[in-house]
């Protein structure tokens, strides 16, 4: 993971550690954007962010990201259904 001053304190640098994420700061001077330990970008925030709002803004993420993977599954798992034309899981009433 890249080493880089992120601009928003200590105490949110240790929470994006936490998570193999890291800041780079923007030149607005207000925003840093985050980056996961792929150099992907994830979100912006203001510099003035508490670490605790950090997190839960990372968590909402995550669970967001998490259900959009569990959505795209069983829509793939459908349509692979409807293409053999197999019985839905479903009961038909």
């Amino acid at each position: 993971m890249q080493e880089l001053k992120s601009g928003l304190g200590e105490g949110c640098d240790a929470v994006l550690a936490q998570w193999d994420m890291y800041a780079t700061p923007k030149d607005d001077g207000i925003s840093a954007e985050v980056y996961d330990a792929d150099g992907e970008y994830q979100t912006t925030v203001r510099r003035r962010i508490d670490p605790s709002d950090l997190l839960a803004l990372l968590r909402y993420g995550r669970r967001r990201f998490d259900e959009g993977n569990k959505h795209g599954a069983e829509s793939v798992r459908a349509g692979l259904r409807a293409m053999l034309g197999a019985a839905p899981l479903e009961p038909l009433n």
